[in-house]
Parts: structure tokens; sequence; C-alpha cells
């Protein structure tokens, strides 16, 4: 796990941008830092029971650290984002014939907001994946994949004209 967050850390070196690279290191990184709190015991399980809680308390334990880490880079790219949107605003009103020229600044697209949507989804905090999910699409507007994550979101807590109006 370790040589493969060395590889996705190198990827994003040479690439910042790469939604791809950033979610998988959120998610490997999860996994092992809830690796590393575990106890670490490697007794044998007298009962399924056991193993199967166990089990489940190292996914519950990974998935949160993930959402800690996706939740610290969507408010990253949501900053850098308005920052940005901002300064080429002002630019193009200083300037109308000369246009910035753009530097990807943030990911290509939305899928680090969507993955930390998921888990939220997931624990059922369907108020902070809505939230997310806003934040992604101030930024993405064009990224249709967030507005279907949004729509069903809206389905999950019953409000069938949102997510209707979000699938148009």
């Amino acid at each position: 796990l370790r040589k493969a967050r060395d590889l996705l850390r190198k990827a994003l070196a040479i690439s910042p941008t790469s939604s791809l690279a950033n979610v998988a290191l959120a998610r490997l990184e999860g996994r092992i830092q809830a690796g590393d709190s575990s106890d670490g015991s490697s007794g044998q399980f007298s009962k399924n029971t056991k193993f199967r809680s166990n089990r489940y308390n190292a996914t519950q334990a990974a998935d949160n650290e993930t959402a800690k880490r996706l939740a610290t880079i969507c408010d990253e790219l949501h900053q850098q984002g308005m920052q940005s949107k901002h300064r080429k605003n002002t630019n193009q009103q200083q300037n109308q014939e000369r246009l910035p020229p753009s530097l990807p600044t943030t990911n290509e697209d939305g899928r680090v907001f969507n993955a930390l949507a998921t888990l939220e989804v997931k624990n059922r905090r369907f108020r902070e994946a809505r939230e997310v999910l806003q934040k992604g699409m101030d930024l993405y507007p064009l990224d249709h994949n967030l507005f279907t994550a949004a729509g069903k979101v809206e389905e999950r807590v019953g409000n069938y004209t949102q997510a209707r109006d979000l699938y148009m």
C-alpha cells in the first residue's frame, strides 16, 4: 500500500489536477491510516461474528479517514476554483481584448466531490452530501455526474421535484 501511495504522489507531482489520482490517493491513505490505527492483533477469531464486526470496523475507519482526506481536497479545490473564477472575471473586466492564459488550477472534473458525497450518503449524512455536491456543481457546471449524484441524493430524501430538476 505504501508503494502505491508513493506512486500516486509522484503522479500528482506530474499532474496535480488529476482527479483520478486525487481520489485514489485519498482512498489509499484512508486504508493505510485505518490499518495503522487498528490494534493489529492477529489472533484467531473464535466466532464469525467477531471477524465480521472487526472487518466492519476496519472498513468504517478506512471510510472515515478517506472522507477526511477528500473533504480537505474538496475545500482546497473549491477555494482555488472560486479564486480562479474571480481572477478571470476581474481580468476580463479590465481588458476585454486580452484573455488571461488558462492554466489548470483545479481538477478537470468533479470526481473528488462525487467520491466524498458518496461516502456521506453511505453514512446517511444527506445534508453534507448536498453541500459537497453543490460546491462541485459550482466549480464544474458541465459535469453531468455531479448533477446525477445530486438527483439521487434528493430522491433518497424524498424530494422528487428537486431530483427531477437536477436530472434535466
